[in-house]
């Protein structure tokens, strides 16, 4: 996973940015939609967990009013911060 997850990064490295528009792609699709930066955060949280510092830095505005997305990113970034250490930090 982390040699995925370094890949993206340097693919997407600016992934976290909501309607990006110089990602990888050119043409008709001028901006990156905002489930783009949501699935990219999930993966930084579960599947490579980040500490809650790192998730910090990697929340941007919200698309709109009521974003969901960005409400599900807060609360993962909440639970993270609340959660006990790994047993190799303690």
């Amino acid at each position: 996973m982390t040699t995925v997850w370094t890949t993206f990064r340097q693919l997407c490295p600016t992934w976290w940015l909501l309607g990006e528009e110089r990602q990888i792609h050119f043409g008709e699709n001028f901006v990156d939609p905002p489930d783009f930066a949501l699935d990219a955060f999930r993966v930084l949280r579960w599947l490579h967990p980040a500490p809650a510092d790192e998730l910090a830095r990697r929340l941007d505005l919200p698309w709109c009013r009521a974003d969901l997305y960005h409400v599900l990113k807060l609360a993962w970034w909440l639970e993270a911060e609340s959660a006990p250490a790994p047993v190799a930090e303690r």
